[in-house]
């Protein structure tokens, strides 16, 4: 299930340094963060997942992908997940 979290993610040439700017340009192509897998997207929708940051983190760098995150990188992308996790959640 999570190990196919957040495949695709990479850096590429022109590097943003946003949580989102990275999800869109090097996560978007396999994964959505909009609640439901309309998208169809290889490695589907990331907000039912749940995962903590360190999870989260862990599968990211697992993931296969043209040039790893930087470190400053790899936390942008991951606290923006969490966080769009942490707002799907019911209260």
């Amino acid at each position: 299930m999570a190990a196919g979290a957040i495949a695709g993610c990479g850096g590429s040439a022109a590097q943003p340094r946003s949580g989102a700017a990275l999800f869109a340009q090097d996560c978007g192509k396999c994964h959505s963060l909009i609640g439901n897998e309309s998208l169809h997207r290889q490695g589907g929708d990331l907000v039912a997942y749940h995962l903590s940051p360190e999870i989260l983190a862990q599968f990211t760098r697992e993931m296969p992908v043209r040039r790893p995150l930087r470190a400053d990188q790899l936390a942008a992308v991951v606290a923006y997940v969490y966080a769009a996790e942490r707002r799907a959640r019911p209260r």
